[in-house]
């Protein structure tokens, strides 16, 4: 799975690092459970490009604001007083 990550974040203009549950199990060297997603971190001077780049790969992009509700990130870069400093992606079709 890592492998395949890398290749699909190899167009990505910006540094990444594994993290979460795939990150732990690599570390360990071992599946410690079964993982409905995979967790990436990039720097929050890269996070736009990051943007850019998983949208042109077709994937939905929301951001949590207050209590955690997900809205549509375009919606939060357009109010700047809804501060944001994680993203959640997906695909409508389908789910990792």
């Amino acid at each position: 799975m890592i492998n395949e990550l890398r290749e699909y974040l190899s167009g990505l203009n910006a540094e990444w690092h594994l993290c979460g549950g795939f990150a732990i199990d690599a570390y360990l060297g071992k599946r410690t459970r079964k993982h409905k997603d995979i967790d990436i971190t990039v720097s929050f001077n890269d996070m736009q490009e990051c943007i850019r780049y998983l949208q042109s790969k077709g994937w939905e992009i929301d951001a949590p604001v207050g209590n955690q509700r997900l809205v549509p990130v375009e919606f939060v870069q357009q109010n700047p007083e809804l501060y944001f400093d994680n993203i959640w992606c997906y695909k409508k079709e389908q789910v990792l």
